[in-house]
């Protein structure tokens, strides 16, 4: 039973590793913020969310007034910030932040990784 855990855990482990990699893959663009809508604070960060509209082009075309949330970042009016772009619809992006999927990523390897290993060690054990 542990052991079939430890394997959901490590496919779990590899979902989340994939969706890493399509998220760095997708095309990135500089975006200039034109007015920050509402900011909101955070108990977990030191600097607040900020719901804001921006400004961006992507293969020659211009974008205007794209709404999106900025995760914890200082960002100011006029700045410039790195946005992920949906590359099938342009005007539907939604920036990428991998540190959540990442710090979930290395927990469930390390937890399948753990119990794959104590699952060995015990059928070692008992023979």
């Amino acid at each position: 039973m542990i052991f079939i855990f430890a394997c959901i855990l490590l496919l779990v482990g590899l979902i989340l590793l994939v969706k890493v990699v399509i998220g760095w893959r997708q095309p990135r663009v500089k975006g200039r913020i034109i007015e920050i809508i509402e900011e909101e604070k955070n108990w977990w960060s030191k600097t607040p969310s900020k719901i804001v509209t921006v400004s961006f082009e992507y293969r020659g075309e211009k974008f205007e007034n794209k709404k999106t949330y900025l995760i914890a970042q200082d960002a100011t009016i006029n700045e410039t910030v790195d946005l992920s772009l949906n590359p099938n619809n342009p005007k539907d992006f939604k920036p990428f932040y991998p540190k959540l999927e990442l710090l979930a990523l290395f927990i469930v390897f390390g937890i399948g990784l753990g119990l794959l290993w104590l699952c060995i060690l015990a059928i070692d054990w008992l023979e």
